[in-house]
């Protein structure tokens, strides 16, 4: 066991400067990692400047951390179990193998939320400020606050819960958001076109996020010129490598639910337009793109029709009397769900 408190860290290294090390906090093939109150400052301008970069280790604990400024606070190639509790970050990265990640009382800004490995990853108490900033700070405008890492094949088997957000804009924004009037939560396919990673990529076969806000007032010196659309899960194209072309397939969600979205403190002049889920139009191209095959009724191969389903199910106990003779019914009328 290792146990890190009361960091504090503060780089003045500029981009022209070369670093003998671009990581402060690095462990490897260790478990039960505890790294708590610290307040950091990341290294700018930097490619892999991290103040924490984990691999392949087993339960990590981040508490009470502050770290904004730089290349990025978080970059880790694999951890199984990964708890952090009140920090504020400018970004949560996994390039690779990110497995059971959980996180309450979160603040990201400056950057985002990258997820690649699986199991479960769950956020409660997400809080988003979307700021710009300096170049040398590395805070730039970023129109989604969760995403995939492209460049590790978008990778991410495995259960999403958020519960809980507030996306909130900084003041005094100059009028370069007039270019950008949409912003997506979760955004599961980006638009780069995306290189064969030699896998098939795996994306969250269960989403869900409930309880989000977003509020405008930060935007109105730069607000947009047409209304402002906010949505919860994006796809921004139908997969991320074309299977016809790689054979690797991208298996889409199951089952997306989104529950309980608004904005809030809305120009008096325009409206915020909220959407759901937001699909790509050529969806359809992906034919490979479900993980429970359907047949043409839209039922799974194999499995019972919904009439017997629910005739197994019900209890004839629980019905008032006189009984129902439900499958008399049936037999004089056909199913009762075709």
């Amino acid at each position: 066991m290792v146990r890190i408190k009361n960091l504090v860290h503060t780089s003045w290294q500029t981009a022209s400067t070369s670093l003998e090390s671009r990581v402060v906090i690095s462990a490897r093939e260790v478990f039960d990692v505890f790294c708590e109150y610290g307040e950091t400052t990341c290294h700018p301008a930097e490619n892999g400047s991290y103040v924490i970069c984990i691999r392949d280790t087993c339960n990590v604990h981040i508490d009470n951390y502050y770290g904004l400024h730089g290349w990025g606070f978080q970059g880790h190639h694999g951890i199984k179990g990964l708890y952090g509790n009140r920090n504020t970050f400018n970004r949560v990265d996994f390039h690779s193998f990110g497995y059971d990640v959980f996180f309450k009382d979160l603040t990201v800004k400056g950057r985002q939320i990258n997820l690649q490995g699986g199991n479960e990853w769950s956020i409660e108490k997400l809080r988003l400020y979307i700021t710009r900033t300096s170049g040398d700070a590395v805070e730039y405008f970023l129109n989604y606050a969760i995403g995939m890492r492209q460049d590790y094949a978008s990778d991410c088997d495995g259960i999403l819960n958020i519960d809980g957000v507030t996306v909130m804009w900084d003041r005094g924004l100059p009028a370069w958001y007039n270019t950008t009037r949409s912003f997506d939560l979760v955004r599961i396919i980006d638009t780069a076109n995306s290189l064969d990673q030699g896998i098939d990529s795996k994306l969250p076969p269960t989403i869900t996020i409930r309880n989000i806000v977003f509020d405008l007032a930060g935007i109105q010196t730069g607000r947009p010129n047409d209304n402002f659309e906010f949505c919860a899960v994006t796809a921004l194209r139908s997969q991320f490598t074309d299977y016809a072309v790689t054979g690797r397939k991208t298996l889409l969600p199951d089952n997306i639910t989104v529950d309980g979205m608004t904005a809030i403190n809305v120009q008096p002049t325009q409206n915020a337009v909220m959407c759901g889920i937001k699909l790509p139009a050529d969806l359809y191209q992906n034919t490979v793109g479900s993980r429970n095959k359907r047949a043409a009724t839209g039922r799974t191969p194999g499995s019972h029709c919904a009439t017997c389903t629910a005739l197994s199910t019900i209890r004839p106990s629980s019905w008032p009397q006189p009984r129902p003779s439900i499958f008399r019914e049936t037999r004089q009328t056909g199913p009762l769900i075709t």
